[in-house]
């Protein structure tokens, strides 16, 4: 590796690595979707945890294709903190949501689980309209 360019991702050499959550990069950010659908589950929620979990692997997989890929998963664990209180702000799930496929909308392997996601959490607050 050369010195003068600097490590700009992570080297695994003679071992093993294994991490909860590990990241690499400039301005990377560690996401956590287990604890994320942990909290869903134990609340009843367990497909709108398992949708939010592919949401978000979705994203991390095709980030390269997500301008603003740091925001969009801030607002998706923003829909899953709603989600989950005993009563969520309708207006605040359908704005989050909307934003959220408006934002990866170009983006056909995000944009089809954004739209599950949606459409699980209208059937579950009993919004038809989100």
């Amino acid at each position: 590796m050369n010195q003068e360019q600097g490590n700009q991702g992570i080297v695994v050499s003679g071992g093993s690595f294994s991490a909860e959550m590990a990241v690499a990069g400039k301005n990377s950010k560690a996401i956590q979707i287990k604890k994320i659908a942990g909290e869903l589950q134990a609340s009843g929620k367990e497909e709108v945890a398992k949708l939010i979990t592919e949401l978000l692997e979705s994203i991390e997989v095709h980030s390269s294709k997500v301008e603003n890929k740091e925001e969009v998963v801030e607002a998706v664990q923003e829909v899953a903190k709603e989600v989950n209180k005993e009563k969520p702000n309708k207006l605040t799930l359908k704005s989050l949501l909307t934003g959220i496929k408006d934002a990866v909308g170009s983006v056909a392997e995000i944009a089809g689980k954004a739209v599950l996601l949606q459409k699980a959490i209208a059937l579950m607050t009993g919004m038809p309209n989100l």
